[in-house]
C-alpha cells in the first residue's frame, strides 16, 4: 500500500512543474525515491525504470539537470530497448526548460 502512495510522486512532479516550485519538486524526488526503495532493485524492472525516469524528471523540475543526467545516462545508452511507456516518459522530459543537454532522450 505504501508503494502506491509514494508512487503518486508524479502528481507532485506535475504540480511542481506547473507552478515552477523547486521545493515541491524535491518533495516529489523524496516520494519517488521512497517508492523505488520499497520496490527493490530486482522487482518489476519496467516499473523500476519508470520510477528512475520520473525521479530524473523531478530533478529537472527542481532545476537540477545534472542530477537528472546522472540518473538517465545508463538508460539512454540503449533507449530504443526501453519499454514504450518509458520512452514516452523520456519524451516528456525533453519539454522541460531544464532539459538542455539531455540529447538522446
Amino acid at each position: 500500500m505504501r508503494l502506491r502512495v509514494e508512487s503518486g510522486a508524479a502528481t507532485l512532479r506535475d504540480a511542481a512543474a506547473a507552478v515552477d516550485d523547486p521545493r515541491l519538486a524535491l518533495r516529489a524526488v523524496d516520494a519517488a525515491e521512497t517508492a523505488l526503495r520499497l520496490l527493490g532493485s530486482g522487482q518489476l524492472p519496467t516499473t523500476w525504470v519508470l520510477f528512475t525516469i520520473r525521479i530524473a524528471d523531478c530533478h529537472l523540475c527542481a532545476h537540477d539537470p545534472q542530477a537528472a543526467v546522472v540518473l538517465l545516462a545508463p538508460l539512454l545508452d540503449d533507449a530504443a530497448a526501453l519499454p514504450t511507456l518509458a520512452r514516452h516518459e523520456l519524451r516528456g522530459l525533453r519539454a522541460r526548460p531544464a532539459a538542455v543537454g539531455l540529447a538522446g532522450s
